[in-house]
């Protein structure tokens, strides 16, 4: 799964999300907080990420 600023990948039940910005320096700016928290609860709500 992707989004603007970040995926979501998940193999083997490890979800991992990783930063998708390289040309800004994956910088954590407050846009990219409320979609890092989206990732997060996808990741708690689903049975098959552990």
């Amino acid at each position: 799964m992707s989004d603007k600023h970040m995926t979501l990948e998940v193999a083997d039940g490890v979800g991992l999300i990783t930063l998708n910005r390289p040309d800004e320096g994956n910088p954590v700016v407050h846009g990219m907080v409320e979609e890092l928290l989206d990732k997060a609860i996808i990741c708690d709500e689903d049975p098959a990420i552990r």
